[in-house]
């Protein structure tokens, strides 16, 4: 499967995650508000590492069912090594499902629709593949206490990206820019999301957000982790000052700007529960 963000998330899964867990922490949070039924048929689109997945599998045992589906071959190594009861790993891509309608009880997409071209396409066959009165249940990037450094960082990102050569960039719209970049949330925020599900069938039943605060190593350790989770292609499509500018300019601004100065990763989340009807 030859695709901008299969290829993306290849580069990036060994060691995705790890270091400062936000999605696996993200993850259990949303799990733990959606309680699950033991044995309801669940799909985790999108899984990565098993973020979602891991917390299904440890709250659930071997009760029910999960298919964890992911683009990248590498990501679903990854958590197929982790021989969780009852988890099933697919090559699965949002935008074209090979799974048959209503078939799933549940369905989990963390961080998905923020990371992907066509969010609208994505959003159809989650519902097709959902039974009637089966739950949606979303993430997206939301608002924190970090909103003001997000934002300027999301503008450091926009302008370097503008310096990179058309020709060495994915597509723009697959990047997957850090999924808390408070710059990129409006386009993906629970009402638009709402809205856009509404349309094709899915009513709305409850949204919430959450605000994750994890110890990372200081701002030399936050401009890793950034890279690792999703803005490495940037770099190494820079030329080498430009590559040194634009480290140090992140730099800067977590030193400067963010409320912990770089060491500590705030970061905030909204949840949407939706039912298909």
């Amino acid at each position: 499967m030859c695709d901008p963000i299969a290829r993306l998330f290849d580069l990036i899964a060994d060691g995705y995650d790890e270091d400062v867990p936000f999605y696996a922490t993200i993850g259990r949070l949303l799990v733990q508000w959606a309680e699950p039924a033991a044995d309801a048929r669940v799909l985790d689109i999108g899984a990565g590492r098993g973020a979602i997945t891991r917390a299904l599998a440890e709250s659930r045992g071997a009760a029910g069912s999960i298919v964890a589906g992911d683009i990248s071959p590498r990501m679903l190594e990854q958590l197929a090594a982790l021989q969780l009861p009852g988890v099933e790993t697919r090559l699965l891509d949002a935008r074209r499902l090979d799974l048959p309608d209503a078939s799933f009880d549940m369905v989990f997409a963390g961080f998905v629709l923020s990371a992907i071209p066509d969010p609208a396409r994505a959003i159809a066959e989650l519902a097709r593949v959902l039974r009637p009165g089966g739950q949606m249940l979303l993430s997206a990037p939301g608002p924190c206490s970090a909103d003001e450094w997000w934002v300027r960082y999301g503008e450091i990102v926009d302008e370097f990206t503008a310096r990179v050569d058309s020709g060495l960039a994915p597509e723009a719209e697959a990047v997957p820019v850090s999924a808390d970049v408070a710059a990129d949330a409006p386009a993906h925020t629970h009402d638009d999301v709402a809205t856009e599900l509404e349309r094709i069938g899915l009513r709305p039943v409850a949204h919430t957000h959450a605000e994750v605060e994890l110890p990372i190593d200081g701002p030399e350790a936050y401009w890793r982790w950034l890279q690792m989770h999703g803005n490495q292609w940037i770099h190494d499509a820079l030329s080498e000052p430009d590559r040194a500018e634009f480290r140090d300019r992140v730099l800067d601004s977590l030193q400067n700007l963010h409320p912990a100065h770089g060491k500590r990763l705030i970061a905030g989340a909204v949840f949407e529960r939706l039912e298909r009807v």
